[in-house]
């Protein structure tokens, strides 16, 4: 029994963070935000032991970023190139 898996929404606002960027809370065991809940200094009624002032670290996700089209993960417009 590891830590368990992190959400693949935000904490606060559900956004599905499953093929853009997020920030997890190096305190908080399996909360991520989604960048705009992040850099608003959103503080999740449903994590109510997490406060803004948390140490951070940045999902490091190859899907984040979109070159031609949204629906489209960065892996997929790769190997289309």
């Amino acid at each position: 029994p590891g830590a368990p898996a992190l959400a693949p929404t935000c904490g606060n606002c559900n956004r599905d963070l499953e093929r853009i960027a997020a920030i997890l809370c190096a305190e908080c065991h399996n909360l991520s935000l989604c960048l705009r809940c992040f850099s608003s200094g959103a503080e999740p009624t449903a994590f109510p032991d997490h406060k803004r002032s948390h140490s951070y670290r940045v999902k490091d996700n190859e899907d984040a970023m979109c070159i031609f089209k949204p629906e489209w993960s960065t892996r997929e417009e790769l190997a289309l190139l």
